[in-house]
């Protein structure tokens, strides 16, 4: 019986086309996979916005605060610690939290959310984590720092003319008022509340997240989320970036950017 056999050529011909093949699916199940962490995080973001909502109903409108407790904190900073939405990373057997300086564990990480006001109402702990968080953080949210964070008693390029929001009804516009936001802190945790001074078209404060192939998600105190795709001048300055840091577009892709945090920006007469 004669067996046909393939030739070298057909078969370097068979490897070329499953090759040609993987170069083209591979990337289409990249960005697939990426699409789909975005919406998971999308998803995390209303369910925390719900639960940020639900918290002040209950609580004669009263928000959470944005920031989150310290162990070094002043008394003022203890004094919203007891309303903190989450808390820092916590010892298991006792209320003081971790150090700055110590690398928390895991379950510390989880500790300091399960203190927090609004655990009661998001008790699934992988709400609170994005997927495409590589970061090495657990939560990967933060509040505005508008949103009853630290310009209550801030001094200095932050205090400006305008104070942090304490009550639901002083929010005008909800519909366009960042609540949650992605954060990636340099520190051991995200520290506090997410804050920007995005005005004049300039950035300055936390840095703004790329996470999701240009693009980020956030909830709204109307209680929606949303995505929103940067420009890539913006991704360009804050992929890799590793500190603190003024971002000074020049496109008016990136000014737009700027622009658009702005007006999602709440505070006393805005």
């Amino acid at each position: 019986m004669n067996r046909k056999a393939f030739t070298l050529v057909e078969l370097l011909v068979v490897i070329s086309i499953i090759a040609l093949l993987l170069s083209i699916l591979v990337p289409t199940l990249s960005r697939t996979r990426e699409m789909a962490k975005t919406l998971i995080c999308e998803t995390h973001m209303k369910e925390l916005g719900t639960a940020w909502y639900a918290y002040a109903v209950d609580n004669d409108g009263w928000m959470a605060s944005a920031l989150n407790y310290r162990s070094d904190d002043d008394p003022i900073r203890m004094e919203y610690a007891r309303y903190s939405w989450v808390w820092a990373p916590t010892y298991v057997d006792e209320d003081r939290t971790v150090p700055d300086y110590i690398e928390p564990t895991l379950e510390q990480r989880q500790e300091g959310i399960k203190r927090g006001k609004i655990y009661p109402y998001a008790n699934d702990l992988n709400v609170y984590h994005c997927p495409s968080d590589r970061s090495g953080h657990f939560r990967s949210y933060s509040i505005t720092d508008c949103m009853n964070g630290e310009q209550h008693f801030a001094s200095g390029p932050y205090k400006k003319n305008w104070d942090s929001l304490s009550k639901l009804s002083e929010i005008k516009r909800p519909v366009e008022k960042l609540v949650f936001v992605e954060e990636k802190d340099f520190r051991n945790y995200n520290m506090d509340s997410w804050i920007v001074d995005a005005e004049n078209e300039r950035a300055e404060g936390d840095p703004i997240p790329v996470w999701h192939a240009g693009k980020c998600c956030f909830a709204f105190a109307d209680g929606h989320s949303e995505q929103r795709r940067w420009a890539e001048e913006t991704v360009e300055f804050y992929k890799g970036l590793t500190g603190f840091a003024v971002y000074i577009p020049e496109t008016e892709g990136g000014k737009e950017d700027i622009r658009w945090l702005a007006r999602g920006w709440a505070g006393k007469g805005y």
